[in-house]
């Protein structure tokens, strides 16, 4: 299995007190996972050593419990470039029979925020469920939402 150095980023776009809100969790992660087989969350701790803990709290899926989440006064806020204009490139976008992906052409990139570099996104995938309760790979307060959109970036 060849491991790729990602930045997993996951945002969860609900509406909470009257504003949209996009919560975010950054994660080192690699193309080769499943929820069951040779790949499965039995295994993901050989794959993700930040994940390494007895009682499996820190991987996929993660539920944001709001009330235990920190706020750092001491990061910027995160910086997004390229993200404004129109790319006159064919994206490829596919099913892979988990979600759908679409690769990212052009030049978006994140930085700030906290992270110790500029990261190039790299593509975008997709979940939705077949009702509005569910859908969502991550939940917030234990809810799950009816769509998460994650993207991913490389060094």
């Amino acid at each position: 299995m060849t491991l790729r150095n990602y930045i997993f980023f996951v945002s969860l776009c609900v509406y909470m007190e009257q504003q949209s809100v996009v919560l975010a969790t950054v994660l080192v992660t690699n193309d080769a996972w499943s929820y069951s087989g040779e790949n499965g969350p039995d295994t993901w701790h050989h794959h993700y050593p930040l994940c390494q803990d007895t009682n499996a709290s820190l991987q996929s899926p993660i539920d944001i419990d709001t009330d235990q989440v920190k706020y750092s006064t001491h990061c910027e806020p995160f910086r997004f470039d390229g993200y404004n204009r129109i790319w006159n490139n064919i994206m490829l976008m596919t099913n892979n029979g988990r979600s759908v992906r679409i690769n990212i052409v052009g030049n978006m990139t994140l930085s700030r925020g906290g992270l110790d570099g500029t990261y190039r996104a790299s593509h975008i995938h997709l979940h939705w469920g077949s009702e509005n309760s569910r859908g969502s790979e991550h939940t917030i307060n234990g809810k799950a939402y009816p769509l998460e959109a994650s993207r991913r970036f490389t060094a």
